[in-house]
Parts: structure tokens; sequence; C-alpha cells
């Protein structure tokens, strides 16, 4: 159920993720960006000092951008360095890499280290 709180950080979200593509992102990984923002967002706890609507800003618009902005680069550089990846199609390789950075960001090891980070 959306409390406030996760309705106004998504719609935030997803207006700066409709601007991202005005800034010539490939929608598509955009949205799965989103996405696996959106699926990130269910891992976060219930905690009211953890559902803050900044940090669910934070947490699906950076996976938008994320994956709007690495994924071409990526799955260039994919290409690039392993000669298996050229018999992948450019685009399901570009879509394949933006989930995974989409919603690779979010995996609980990664926030763990961020949180040991911040604590420092």
């Amino acid at each position: 159920m959306l409390t406030s709180s996760t309705a106004t950080g998504v719609s935030a979200a997803s207006a700066a993720t409709a601007a991202g593509i005005f800034l010539g992102m490939y929608p598509d990984a955009m949205l799965i960006g989103f996405v696996a923002g959106l699926v990130a967002l269910l891992h976060v706890p219930p905690d009211t000092t953890q559902r803050t609507p900044l940090r669910i800003f934070a947490l699906v618009a950076g996976s938008a951008f994320l994956s709007g902005i690495f994924s071409p680069i990526a799955s260039a550089a994919t290409v690039g360095y392993f000669d298996w990846a050229k018999a992948i199609d450019a685009d399901a390789l570009r879509l394949a890499v933006s989930a995974a950075i989409g919603g690779g960001v979010h995996l609980p090891w990664a926030r763990k280290w961020f949180a040991g980070r911040a604590d420092k």
C-alpha cells in the first residue's frame, strides 16, 4: 500500500525520469531502471525514518538515471571486451545491462557498504 510519503517520492521520481528522456537518454533503459528502483523500494525497511520522500526519490530516480546513462556505455564495453557478447542483439544486451544497473545498485551488500562508509 502506498503511503503519502511513498507516493510523493515515486511521483517526483517519475517526473525526473520523464525529464531524463527529454535529455536524450534511452527511454526503455530509463523505464527499466525505474521499475528496478520500484522493486528495490520493496526492500527498504518500512520504518518511517528509512522511507522519507527524499530517500524514495533518490532510490527510484537514481536507478532510472544510472540505467539511462550507463547502460549504453556498459553494453558497448561488453561487446568490445568479450567476443561472446558480439552474438547477442545490441538492444537486448542494453536492456539486460540496464536491469542489472538499475536493480544492482540496491543489493544488500552494497547498501551495507555505503552505510558503513557514511558512518565514517
